[in-house]
């Protein structure tokens, strides 16, 4: 065992060994050390924010509720729309969410199976199967960043021993909430998941919608006339950029900013027109070309005692082509001609995705003040010309083109956003740059601390307790002896240390002038 006592002796006298300035100089350094380790400590351990979930105002705001509930500390991010927890929280708050039927379903097969006993018929319990995956489904698609909320329906047939068709194939519909448009990979994403999670089920089967009931993938209905399959939500998607763009680039000339937002409706209703056209194979000709032509020719002659040709008694049908006494003839040619004429079929498809100018609408605000001093549409006149400008580049009615003009210090703007990001990046970065600058601190600390201590070591080292002969005579500076002990401690100090004495030189000449 260790002998306390005389380590705190040894220490002690060592202690007492400093002198005042020696003294106050470790202690400060000792202080610097323990604060900048405390500090650096504190910046590095703080807690880490991990989000947890996110959604619309309301359903954080009750999510919210349920972790205070339960004691969980938290804290919301993104304007109010996501729930921020320690991460070494995060297991216990989804749990707590989860318990509260926020998050997974993880209780809700249990509270089903609960509610079945011997009396529950079949079909029963095939609903409550039913619904527990429609709801896992949706919860699993709710934990997406990209989903506000969804809503699960599936549709599976009951299997029947007397019929083998095998047409009735489960299928899935998904209505979706989306926070910002979703991509082509995205929906298919979606529609694996859902499919994967029920048995039999194929992705073609999954049909997705959103919340205004626009079909956004429907892969497994394929049309029969262009044999695409319905992506209208990317379609509206890079139509709405298109216009966007355009209005950005047609308009940067008059103002010094333009920010645009596009609302886009696309037509995706399927039509086609079949029409058949004949026209003549002969130039300039209204009649076709002759395939075959029939001609029949009618002779009769008869004979008649009556009265005089021309009277009433001889009138009557027939054509009189002579009369000669009393003998009479007729003639007829029946001609039969049949043309060839060029048939057109003509199967006119409707395009999909067109721009539905009455259902679309743009809004187009202006902001000036940098470089352009007057608002653009400081006249009817001048904002009617943008109108119609607009109109005449997207095709949108007028009437749902909307142009406001805001003025905006631009400089001011563009400062703004640079100050929110470096404010952002120091936010993240700060625990590691304090303590990177801190452990310089200290480091620069410790060196000029070690430095004092050895020239005050070899001030005490070459005073000797007055060993040394300092007066000066009439023949000057008295010479030591080449073999002596302290020439050879001189010599080697300032070898090692010739700024140190140097400076130890100038102080005793300046301390001997002064005398």
């Amino acid at each position: 065992m260790p002998d306390f006592k005389a380590l705190y002796n040894k220490y002690k006298e060592k202690w007492d060994e400093f002198d005042k300035s020696q003294k106050l100089r470790l202690i400060l350094s000792v202080a610097i050390v323990l604060g900048s380790v405390i500090v650096a400590t504190i910046l590095v351990t703080r807690p880490n924010y991990q989000k947890l979930v996110s959604g619309s105002e309301t359903e954080i705001g009750e999510m919210s509720a349920a972790l205070a509930e339960t004691g969980i500390e938290h804290k919301l991010g993104d304007r109010g729309t996501s729930i921020m927890v320690k991460a070494r929280d995060k297991d216990k708050a989804q749990i707590a969410l989860s318990q509260s039927g926020y998050l997974g379903d993880s209780n809700k097969l249990e509270d089903s199976l609960n509610l079945i006993t011997f009396t529950t018929t079949e079909s029963d319990k095939k609903k409550i199967y039913k619904e527990y995956y429609e709801n896992k489904i949706a919860s699993k698609l709710m934990k997406m960043d990209t989903l506000n909320s969804a809503i699960v329906n599936l549709s599976i047939p009951e299997k029947s021993i007397f019929s083998s068709d095998d047409s009735d194939e489960p299928s899935a519909s998904v209505m979706v909430n989306p926070k910002t448009v979703l991509t082509e990979s995205q929906l298919s994403g979606i529609a694996s998941l859902v499919a994967s999670s029920v048995e039999g089920l194929k992705s073609a089967n999954v049909t997705i919608v959103d919340n205004t009931g626009t079909i956004l993938s429907d892969a497994g209905q394929t049309s029969p006339i262009t044999g695409l399959s319905t992506t209208s939500m990317k379609i509206q998607a890079d139509k709405q950029k298109e216009l966007e763009d355009g209005i950005k680039v047609l308009l940067s000339d008059l103002t010094d900013s333009v920010k645009v937002m596009a609302k886009v409706v696309c037509d995706f209703d399927q039509e086609v027109t079949s029409s058949v056209t004949y026209s003549s194979p002969i130039e300039d000709s209204d009649t076709g070309m002759l395939r075959s032509q029939q001609v029949s020719t009618s002779s009769s002659q008869s004979s008649n005692g009556g009265d005089i040709a021309g009277t009433d008694s001889n009138q009557g049908a027939g054509i009189i082509t002579g009369v000669s006494g009393n003998n009479s003839s007729e003639q007829s040619q029946n001609i039969i001609s049949e043309y060839e004429l060029n048939q057109v079929n003509k199967d006119i498809v409707k395009a999909l995705g067109n721009l539905d100018p009455n259902r679309s609408s743009i809004t187009v605000s202006l902001l000036y003040g940098n470089k352009f001093t007057e608002s653009p549409i400081s006249t009817d006149e001048a904002k009617e010309t943008i109108i119609k400008m607009v109109n005449t580049a997207t095709g949108i009615n007028q009437d749902n083109i909307t142009i406001t003009a805001f003025k905006m210090a631009v400089a001011d703007e563009v400062n703004g956003t640079s100050a929110a990001s470096i404010l952002l990046l120091l936010e993240n970065c700060a625990p590691y740059i304090a303590a990177v600058i801190i452990i310089v601190i200290v480091m620069i600390f410790v060196m000029r601390i070690k430095a004092s201590f050895e020239t005050d070591a070899a001030v005490g080292d070459l005073s000797l307790g007055g060993s040394i002969d300092y007066s000066v005579g009439d023949d000057g500076i008295k010479e030591l002896d080449n073999n002596s002990e302290i020439k050879k401690q001189i010599n080697s100090f300032i070898d090692k240390q010739p700024d140190i004495a140097a400076g130890m030189l100038r102080n005793w000449i300046y301390e001997n002038d002064n005398k």
